[in-house]
């Protein structure tokens, strides 16, 4: 039964970081499904790199309610909101398996890859909370009673181990690199309008992605229609400060971003701490 709970366990973990390090600068997707990919976007990948005319437009008046917006021009701000920035705190909810998960966490991305420490509630062990980190490209794990209190380490890019392999969340958690994942697969920009979240004022958008595009969702284990929309909220330097995704049965996430650039603490586990992961 214990062997049982510890593979639940990893699974939803895996979920929820995978999640996390995704929507964390933007790989992920987000609310309602339809039957077709819409056709507003040219079918060809779009190069986040590129110049065009849209990044011309840059003094263009702020959009209406309702409007659809460039994608070229959203896509260049958003990556000029993110490519500079050091470091970011984040609070999450998730719906996974069924169960709700919550987490507390920062990121670094002067690192490379990028580090990672998440605090999440562990809903198959009452009210301990799971301690987990990613360092180095390793990702270790402290599940209370699970794991007797110690790390578990794994390796990220370790097909054979309980988690499969995690190599892409290193990817997904880089501002610039998720930007790409994220372009490739965009096809229309929704600006809602400005709305006061937690007593700020931000810009609300709304994506349509075409997932067959985006290679971070490939391979997760994770079912997603084959067209998604789901909910962005950037501040006025165009980073993203909340982002809900909806994909139905499968998992859901409500996570804002905040503190942009504070410091972080962020640190392997001591040998001390650290167990060998069970029949591994």
């Amino acid at each position: 039964m214990r062997s049982l709970t510890l593979r639940r366990t990893l699974a939803l973990t895996a979920t929820s970081v995978l999640l996390a390090g995704l929507t964390a600068c933007g790989g992920d997707d987000a609310g309602t499904a339809t039957d077709e990919p819409t056709t507003a976007s040219s079918s060809a990948a779009r190069d986040p790199t590129e110049s065009s005319d849209a990044e011309e437009q840059s003094d263009a008046a702020e959009p209406a309610e309702g409007d659809e917006v460039d994608a070229d021009q959203f896509l260049a701000d958003f990556k000029a909101g993110v490519e500079d920035a050091t470091t970011a705190h984040m609070s999450m909810t998730t719906g996974a398996g069924g169960m709700d998960i919550t987490a507390e966490g920062q990121v670094d991305y002067t690192t490379d890859p990028p580090s990672m420490a998440i605090e999440m509630t562990n809903p198959m062990g009452g009210d301990q909370t799971m301690d987990i980190r990613l360092v180095d490209g390793k990702f270790y794990m402290n599940m209370g009673q699970l794991s007797q209190g110690k790390f578990y380490e794994l390796s990220l890019d370790d097909p054979s181990s309980p988690l499969g392999d995690m190599s892409s969340l290193t990817e997904s958690m880089d501002p610039v690199r998720s930007f790409e994942q994220f372009a490739s697969g965009l096809d229309t920009v929704t600006f809602v309008g400005t709305e006061d979240v937690d007593g700020e004022d931000l810009d609300h958008y709304v994506l349509t992605l075409d997932t067959t595009k985006v290679d971070a969702l490939k391979g997760t284990g994770t079912e997603v229609p084959k067209t998604l929309e789901y909910d962005l909220w950037l501040d006025s330097e165009d980073r993203m400060r909340q982002v809900q995704i909806d994909l139905g049965s499968a998992a859901s996430v409500d996570m804002k971003i905040f503190d942009w650039d504070e410091p972080v603490e962020i640190e392997a586990p001591a040998a001390s701490e650290i167990a060998p992961m069970p029949g591994g």
